[in-house]
C-alpha cells in the first residue's frame, strides 16, 4: 500500500477509468484504484430495494479483488463497515476492521485490516450505494484515503444512476411487452 495517495493518483485512476459506461466503468475504476493505490480489494455496489422491515442489501456492481475480478453478490449491509457509510459519511478505519465489525465474516474470509469507503448519491442528495477499498495493510494516512474514496464515489454517483435509469426503462419495455402480448392473446380469443 502507498504511504499516502495524492493528486497524481487519483489522476492515474480517472485517467484508466475514462472510457466505458455502467459495470465496464466500473470495474475500471475498482481495478485501477488497487492496482494506483496498492490496496487488496475495492467495489462499487448499489443499496438493493428492499421491502419495509427487511435487512438492507447492497449489490456489487463491480469488485476487484487480488488481480481478480469477482463475480456480483449480495451482502446484508448489517454490521458492516458499509452500513456507516450508507450513514451519508464518508469511513475510514485504518486498522482492526475485524475486531470493529465482528459481525463481517466477509471481512474475515479476505483477510482484511483496513476499510475506506464512501457513499455514492442520487441528484437529491440520497445515498445510493458505496465505493470503498479494503486492504489487509494498515492505511496510514486515513485522512489522504478518505478524500480519495469520497472523489471516486462522486465519479461513480452519476453513471449509477444512469445505470438504474435504464434498467427501470428496460423494465418497463418488457412489461409492455408481456401486456401487449397478453392483449393480443385476449383479443384472438374473441
Amino acid at each position: 500500500m502507498r504511504t499516502a495517495p495524492d493528486l497524481s493518483d487519483l489522476c492515474q485512476i480517472l485517467s484508466r477509468a475514462k472510457f466505458g459506461s455502467g459495470v465496464e466503468l466500473f470495474q475500471a475504476m475498482v481495478q485501477a484504484t488497487c492496482e494506483v493505490l496498492g490496496v487488496d480489494c475495492a467495489m462499487v455496489a448499489t443499496l438493493a430495494s428492499c421491502e419495509p422491515g427487511q435487512p438492507r442489501e447492497m449489490v456489487s456492481e463491480a469488485i476487484w479483488f487480488r488481480g481478480e475480478s469477482l463475480e456480483p453478490m449480495t451482502y446484508s449491509l448489517a454490521g458492516t463497515p458499509c452500513a456507516d457509510v450508507m450513514d451519508a459519511r464518508p469511513c475510514v478505519f485504518p486498522n482492526s476492521v475485524q475486531s470493529l465489525f465482528p459481525e463481517d465474516q466477509l471481512l474475515v474470509q479476505m483477510g482484511m485490516n483496513s476499510y475506506a469507503g464512501a457513499f455514492t448519491q442520487d441528484r437529491n442528495g440520497r445515498p445510493i450505494g458505496v465505493f470503498a477499498l479494503l486492504s489487509s495493510e494498515e492505511i496510514p494516512i486515513p485522512e489522504a484515503y478518505g478524500e480519495v474514496v469520497t472523489a471516486l464515489a462522486g465519479l461513480a454517483s452519476g453513471e449509477l444512476e444512469r445505470v438504474a435509469a435504464v434498467r427501470r426503462r428496460e423494465e418497463a419495455q418488457r412489461n409492455a411487452e408481456v401486456a401487449n402480448e397478453a392483449k393480443a392473446r385476449f383479443l384472438a380469443s374473441l
